[in-house]
């Protein structure tokens, strides 16, 4: 079960509505994060943003790079200043959409993590406040992200 494909079933299940230059930030990020998983599976997010800030992704711009990486970084903790690391890219206006695009990858990246194989094809719904996914999780409960994405989105998320 893919980080994209869960990242794409959030997303839309939340009603994600950044502007396209996110939404595709978003899901670059979300396949770049096996990348930083292969050098250390703790600190994937951070060898992630390390291996596009000094390797680059071509076709993607300056401000397009500091977007996924920030959604990375988001991913990771909450607290993280996207602004902060990226000025003069990212703007105070950018802050709304890296947090939720962040809440959204850490749920995808923690649902990826603890789903019981095989767990594809994966379906969802959206119902009463809650996106509902068709996932057995191993192991700890979803509460932190739960909490993370009705803190940004105003969703829970329930699994299976």
């Amino acid at each position: 079960l893919g980080r994209r494909t869960m990242v794409n079933a959030l997303a839309e299940a939340a009603g994600f509505e950044a502007g396209s230059e996110v939404v595709g930030a978003l899901r670059a990020a979300a396949m770049l994060m096996d990348l930083g998983r292969g050098v250390d599976y703790y600190n994937r997010h951070r060898h992630t943003e390390a291996l596009a800030v000094a390797y680059g992704l071509p076709g993607w711009s300056h401000r397009e790079l500091a977007l996924i990486c920030a959604i990375v970084r988001q991913a990771d903790s909450e607290k993280y200043d996207p602004v902060a690391a990226y000025r003069p890219l990212l703007s105070a206006a950018d802050r709304t959409s890296i947090a939720n695009a962040g809440a959204i990858l850490a749920a995808a990246d923690e649902m990826q993590r603890r789903a019981t194989p095989p767990a594809t094809p994966i379906t969802w719904r959206l119902k009463d406040g809650a996106v509902r996914f068709d996932v057995e999780i191993d192991g700890a409960p979803l509460a932190a992200i739960s909490g993370r994405l009705e803190r940004a989105l105003g969703l829970r998320l329930v699994a299976r």
